[in-house]
C-alpha cells in the first residue's frame, strides 16, 4: 500500500461537491501532509469526530470487486490513524 491513504482513496473517490465531503478531504489532506491541524471549521463540521470524517470520505468511495477492497479497507484505516490524536 501506498503511504499516503489519500492517493490509494483517489482512484476509487466519486466525484461529489458535498460540503461535509470536501470538509473530510481538506482535513485528510491536512493530516497526510503532516499540518494536523486542519482548519476549525472544517472539523466543526464533524464534531471533532475522526470516525465521522473517514466515514463520510468512505460514503464516496467507490468499492473495488477484486484484492483492491483489501487496499481501500486499509487505506480507510491509516488515514483513521493519521486522524486519531
Amino acid at each position: 500500500m501506498n503511504n499516503n491513504p489519500l492517493s490509494t482513496l483517489a482512484h476509487y473517490l466519486t466525484p461529489s461537491h458535498n460540503p461535509a465531503y470536501l470538509a473530510a478531504l481538506r482535513i485528510a489532506e491536512a493530516a497526510v501532509s503532516g499540518r494536523r491541524a486542519a482548519a476549525l471549521a472544517d472539523w466543526l463540521v464533524f464534531g471533532n469526530n475522526p470516525a465521522r470524517v473517514v466515514s463520510a470520505i468512505a460514503d464516496q468511495v467507490m468499492m473495488p470487486a477484486d484484492s483492491a477492497r483489501v487496499d481501500v479497507y486499509e487505506a480507510l484505516g491509516a488515514l483513521r490513524g493519521l486522524l486519531d490524536p
